[in-house]
């Protein structure tokens, strides 16, 4: 009976000492929780962006929040709900009625799969390793280090949808059967480079991750690709490709020495060499693949 009053005189007496820290440490968590409640409520809106019409739900958590949460859903013409919001991001669908889910998927307008990307879910993916993107992101910021040997393997596939990266940056909308998909390649130099290959309607990788810079192809099945410059890796090789690569190996126009190829309003490519002006192209590629060189050259030139 004795320790219980001393235990009762004690939990008094120090309530009394730390009332008003008491009152104010209830009040702040009061409060937090109240607000926590609050921004973690969903409000629901609809978005269209030109390929689509979309809702969406989204919490009250500021966008640069961790807690921020946004899914998004697909709607009809008559602004029907086809399917409940699910994706983290808007869809954005192709001129073949393809569009990514940031899942490793290609779905269609009413949210079906059809095509699986077999390559997304490669270990060492850096952005669903939050180990391992903090220590990149903190090396290559404080220490300016580009080595990730620790952190990654030789070849590491990356979500393509990665938020940091501009909309140019994603999937390609599948075209004459094939899409463009990105990855991020340690080299021999230990650099972390971005480049790009092809995906089939299997989800089959029917070109190897080699351009720095890929389109996609055109309705004639051509499509403009840039190789990285073997001495200077700010320099590009522009070449030109098409839907048999993967099979052939064999360049429609050959990465040698063209600083830029352009299509023009009637869907000829314009190709200008190093040293050259864009607005006086070198050469001329048809719809059918003929190569026209204006200065009187040849390819090999």
């Amino acid at each position: 009976m004795g320790k219980d009053n001393h235990l009762r005189k004690f939990i008094e007496e120090y309530f009394k000492e730390n009332k008003k820290r008491f009152i104010i440490t209830v009040s702040a968590l009061t409060i937090w929780i109240g607000l926590s409640v609050y921004l973690s409520g969903y409000n629901y809106d609809n978005y269209e962006n030109g390929t689509s019409r979309q809702c969406f739900i989204y919490n009250r958590w500021p966008v640069n929040m961790p807690f921020y949460n946004v899914k998004y859903g697909i709607r009809g013409d008559e602004g029907e709900i086809i399917t409940e919001p699910r994706f983290p991001d808007y869809l954005m669908f192709g001129t073949d009625g393809l569009a990514w889910d940031f899942e490793g998927h290609y779905v269609d307008r009413e949210g079906n799969i059809v095509v699986t990307n077999k390559y997304y879910l490669e270990n060492d993916r850096l952005p669903d390793n939050p180990m391992k993107f903090a220590l990149y992101t903190y090396n290559k910021s404080v220490f300016g280090r580009f080595d990730l040997s620790d952190y990654a393997g030789e070849l590491t596939y990356i979500r393509s949808n990665y938020h940091e990266i501009s909309d140019g940056d994603r999937p390609g909308a599948f075209s004459k059967g094939l899409s463009k998909y990105r990855t991020w390649i340690l080299d021999e130099n230990k650099l972390y480079l971005k480049y790009y290959g092809y995906l089939d309607m299997n989800g089959d990788m029917v070109i190897e991750p080699q351009f720095v810079v890929a389109e996609n192809f055109d309705e004639n099945g051509y499509a403009i690709v840039a190789l990285p410059d073997e001495e200077w890796l700010s320099m590009y090789q522009y070449a030109i490709i098409d839907t048999h690569f993967g099979e052939t190996h064999e360049y429609v126009l050959k990465p040698e020495g063209y600083k830029e190829i352009r299509r023009d309003d009637d869907g000829n490519y314009l190709i200008t060499r190093y040293g050259g002006s864009r607005y006086n192209p070198d050469a001329i590629m048809d719809s059918e693949g003929n190569i026209e060189f204006l200065d009187g050259g040849s390819e090999d030139e």
